[in-house]
């Protein structure tokens, strides 16, 4: 299928929005190593947390009358900028939660949380996760409910780690 020059645009965009979630990391290990507080050690200790129970809840064994949450949308391609795995040839890719939403709204969620943040920049936190969830089902690549799951696991994670602090 030939693709015009909008659809290529917008997915050229939904791949640099969703290498976000990298920059973040690298945001958070900066804060941790630039100051060694106990706040900036559970920031940066739960993203690497939010990640790694996405993965794990990805590979649990779902019942097969849960495939439209948990699967990958049919043809689904990841086309990251750093990761240029295709899901096509795979069977059955797990895509629940989404590992993008959920270190966006993590890092988000968490920032909020735990810094004065002015009106712009409570804005831009939330648009973070907004443009990160547009970008995946731009992509094609999570549906509404994987989406949904990704942000509800980085509320979680982000509210056990500030109640941390």
């Amino acid at each position: 299928m030939l693709l015009d020059k909008r659809h290529l645009t917008k997915l050229a965009l939904a791949d640099q929005i969703s290498a976000l979630p990298l920059a973040f990391s690298f945001y958070m290990a900066y804060d941790l190593i630039r100051d060694m507080t106990r706040k900036n050690v559970l920031g940066f200790t739960g993203l690497i947390t939010s990640s790694l129970l996405a993965d794990f809840i990805k590979r649990l064994p779902f019942p097969e009358s849960w495939h439209f949450f948990t699967l990958r949308p049919k043809g689904a391609n990841n086309w990251d900028i750093l990761s240029k795995n295709d899901y096509s040839d795979k069977i059955n890719p797990p895509g629940f939660p989404s590992g993008h939403l959920t270190n966006a709204t993590y890092f988000s969620a968490y920032i909020y949380l735990t810094r004065d943040t002015n009106k712009l920049e409570k804005l831009a936190l939330l648009s973070i996760i907004l443009l990160t969830a547009w970008a995946r089902y731009v992509k094609g690549v999570h549906n509404i409910p994987q989406i949904l799951g990704g942000i509800l696991l980085g509320l979680i994670v982000a509210k056990g780690f500030v109640d941390l602090n």
